[in-house]
């Protein structure tokens, strides 16, 4: 068998069009990658004056991970998508797993560039491992087999919780009087225990002699004639925790003011729970959150590149922040006409290009749709004929704690980032939130994938923000029972 590589294209989602579901795909050659790959199992479905570009996949399960489709590909696959992307010219949205140096890197974009590392310059690119994804391998549907990953029953261990993937369906009435559910949304059976039911093991044959991999992400693979059984143990060690103060940790207060018991327990694991249980092994560490000051600070500005599009004068741009594929920060300069150019184009929801001289050139667009979202902060040099101008999303500036949103924080410093946050949680949810919590809500957050770094260029500290209720409810909840986080004392 040839060697098998792992390939993510970024997507924006998934969106009904037509009647079919579609994935939402921008400018790049991910589009492309798809129609090539999947064949008549891929289709295109156009739409009128439509910024992105909308494809089907015909492939049952098939699903994004972090908003990336992950493909694994054959030797000659890999060089088909290579062929695509170096004739883009432009960002491809395509990245390949380094096996050996174990990161993402992009595809080349002209026939001549090479595979760059998007951290060098500060791009996104996925942030997670293969294994933890689920993939699709366009080889073996094409050829109408089964694909290799679909065969037999696959395990997940994370904490206490199991996740069981694969060929289930025919073993249905067995996981479920074992004790097994079904989740809807992953379309996989779970089990919370630290022990798995024999009746489940059975099914996987598991061989206990089998040694276990000693690599950083422990991983055990049993195989039989009918079925397989791989066993991953996600351990993240203290070291990748955000840096913490050290403060002696506040004694525990009985104070029964939230239902811990009937508000923390999910009705199926994710990525909360995870963050839980990684917190629980972590160092306690209770700090107090510093009250945010209504000072007035300078933006560190870089020059990052030109916004381009029909737009006259020379204009130069000094930072911008891109999250989902929604521009929620921007921070350009130059003559008013040029300026008022860009501002009319981004209000009317078209997409203005960042072209610059070093990396690939960036989409910037408030959201297919979207008009009149940004508020503005210009200043006008009328002597030098000149105007500054920071536009910010209204996620920023209006954050809705009403439904499940997205906001932005931008930090000028990591306990003013803190406190930001802590601010946000206690408008969101509908339980008490104190400010020796803060740093147990950064830390866990960014675990369970509910704060992250949004793309971003020029010196913008900005960071995303999940306003979920009801996941900052159970993360709360949960540490509250863990032992992570303590009531502060009533005294």
């Amino acid at each position: 068998m040839s060697d098998f590589f792992y390939v993510a294209v970024l997507t924006y989602g998934s969106e009904k069009q037509h009647g079919v579901s579609c994935f939402k795909i921008g400018s790049g050659s991910g589009a492309d990658v798809l129609l090539a790959l999947f064949g008549d199992r891929a289709k295109e479905v156009a739409l009128p004056k439509a910024s992105y570009r909308y494809v089907h996949v015909d492939v049952k399960g098939f699903r994004t991970h972090r908003n990336y489709l992950v493909l694994r590909v054959t030797s000659d696959e890999k060089a088909q998508i290579e062929s695509i992307c170096r004739k883009n010219g432009s960002f491809v949205w395509v990245y390949l797993w380094e096996h050996e140096e174990r990161h993402w890197l992009q595809f080349p974009n002209t026939p001549a560039a090479r595979y760059i590392d998007p951290t060098s310059y500060g791009g996104a690119c996925p942030k997670f491992l293969p294994s933890h994804a689920g993939f699709v391998t366009p080889s073996s549907l094409n050829d109408e087999q089964e694909p290799e990953d679909a065969k037999g029953i696959t395990l997940k261990q994370s904490g206490d919780w199991w996740w069981i993937a694969g060929d289930t369906y025919a073993h249905r009435e067995t996981l479920r009087s074992a004790g097994a559910k079904w989740s809807k949304s992953r379309r996989e059976w779970y089990y919370k225990g630290a022990d798995l039911p024999q009746a489940i093991r059975d099914l996987a044959a598991v061989n206990e002699s089998k040694p276990v991999s000693t690599a950083p992400e422990a991983e055990q693979v049993v195989t039989s004639d009918r079925t397989r059984l791989a066993v991953v143990k996600h351990n993240v060690p203290p070291s990748t925790l955000a840096p913490s103060h050290d403060f002696p940790p506040s004694p525990a207060v009985a104070a029964p003011v939230i239902p811990i018991a009937a508000a923390s327990a999910p009705a199926k694991p994710d990525n909360v729970q995870f963050a839980i249980q990684r917190m629980k092994d972590a160092p306690q560490v209770v700090t107090t959150a510093q009250t945010v000051k209504h000072d007035t600070c300078g933006i560190a500005q870089e020059f990052v590149g030109e916004p381009t599009g029909s737009i006259t004068g020379n204009v130069h741009c000094y930072g911008y922040a891109v999250e989902l594929g929604i521009c929620v920060y921007l921070n350009f300069g130059g003559p008013r006409v040029a300026i008022e150019a860009i501002r009319a184009k981004l209000s009317k929801g078209d997409i203005v290009t960042c072209a610059s001289y070093d990396h690939p050139a960036v989409e910037l667009t408030p959201g297919e749709g979207n008009t009149g979202k940004y508020h503005d902060y210009m200043q006008n040099i009328p002597e030098a004929r000149y105007t500054s101008v920071i536009l910010l999303h209204e996620q920023i500036t209006t954050p809705n704690y009403g439904g499940k949103s997205r906001t932005c924080i931008i930090r000028t410093g990591e306990a003013h980032g803190v406190a930001m946050l802590k601010h946000h949680i206690t408008q969101l949810v509908a339980v008490p939130v104190f400010d020796t919590w803060a740093d147990y809500l950064w830390d866990a957050g960014a675990l369970a994938s509910l704060v992250v770094r949004p793309l971003r260029a020029g010196g913008i500290d900005l960071w995303s923000v999940e306003l979920d209720a009801d996941a900052w409810t159970r993360l709360i909840c949960g540490g509250l029972r863990e032992g992570v986080i303590h009531f502060p004392n009533a005294s």
